[in-house]
């Protein structure tokens, strides 16, 4: 009888050691600002240009309720974040001028944090003692005359585990670039890279043969569809 007491005594104490962690770790503690993706692209180069549009429908600062027994997450600089992983990644594979300009559009990019541990003690009490950043994204690509040409969407997980004070950050920093990277090979890759060569044209009048009238050599032309 005794030793049964002094086991429920110990689960209870464990209990409220665990309450008391939890209130002790403010959301401002787990705050996420303006972040840094590095996502790995790979994409080859592509010959047009392409520019980044992150709605204002994207929430630049909000807060990612407590759910799933996970704390409460305040969010800043969202949308810069956005930016920051596309100029470190998908914007390094397209042309800076010279080209056609095309827009990729976020128009929709939520995010909030799922469990990925979750610890069952003897009262059968649960408690998250890690978690991941989900990202669920929207996004469009219109060509320079302001049609729409490719769209997508998708879900990311971070792989990045949030399990210590701090951590929210750095796997939202994670989803983000996974975000870029399922662009990139996803939506971003249907760019032209290079097409079939033109014929070389008929000379005529003062035009050398092979040239075209812009003085280059037709067997260097390349001619950009989508």
């Amino acid at each position: 009888m005794t030793v049964g007491l002094g086991r429920r005594c110990r689960a209870l104490a464990l209990v409220v050691w665990v309450g008391l962690l939890s209130q002790c770790v403010t959301p401002e503690m787990q705050a996420v600002g303006r972040l840094n993706p590095q996502p790995m692209v790979t994409i080859p180069r592509r010959r047009v240009m392409l520019s980044l549009d992150v709605s204002r429908l994207v929430a630049d600062e909000f807060r990612v309720p407590e759910n799933n027994g996970i704390t409460e997450v305040p969010v800043s600089s969202f949308r810069d974040s956005i930016a920051a992983g596309f100029w470190a990644g998908p914007a390094t594979s397209f042309a800076t001028r010279g080209a056609p300009r095309y827009v990729l559009s976020i128009y929709s990019c939520e995010l909030d944090f799922v469990p990925s541990t979750i610890a069952v003690m003897r009262s059968f009490t649960t408690f998250v003692v890690a978690a991941r950043a989900r990202v669920r994204y929207m996004a469009r690509v219109r060509n320079p005359d302001g049609d729409v040409v490719a769209s997508a969407r998708g879900e990311v997980l971070s792989t990045v585990v949030w399990n210590e004070v701090g951590g929210a950050g750095r796997a939202t920093e994670d989803a983000l670039a996974k975000m870029w990277v399922d662009l990139s090979e996803s939506l971003l890759a249907t760019f032209p890279i290079a097409v079939p060569e033109q014929q070389p044209p008929q000379s005529s009048g003062g035009e050398q043969p092979g040239l075209g009238l812009d003085g280059q050599p037709a067997s260097q032309r390349r001619v950009q569809t989508w």
